[in-house]
């Protein structure tokens, strides 16, 4: 029987991918509907740090080396 809410091997990926489109989304909109260009000191570093930790997310999968498993 399968349990509820058990993540299997893509699961994290897949949400990791959510997150990366919804970081995109933010970028979009900074730099289209709010003119804010990609340079400026207007706080840039919360979306590029989610992106590339979730980027890492995707590109590494589960690894060898994984808490709680």
């Amino acid at each position: 029987m399968r349990r509820i809410g058990s993540c299997r091997r893509g699961c994290r990926q897949l949400a990791a991918i959510g997150l990366i489109l919804t970081m995109l989304g933010a970028m979009q909109k900074r730099i289209f509907a709010w003119h804010i260009a990609f340079w400026a000191n207007n706080g840039w570093n919360y979306e590029v740090t989610m992106m590339v930790m979730n980027l890492v997310i995707v590109a590494t999968a589960v690894g060898r080396y994984v808490l709680g498993s």
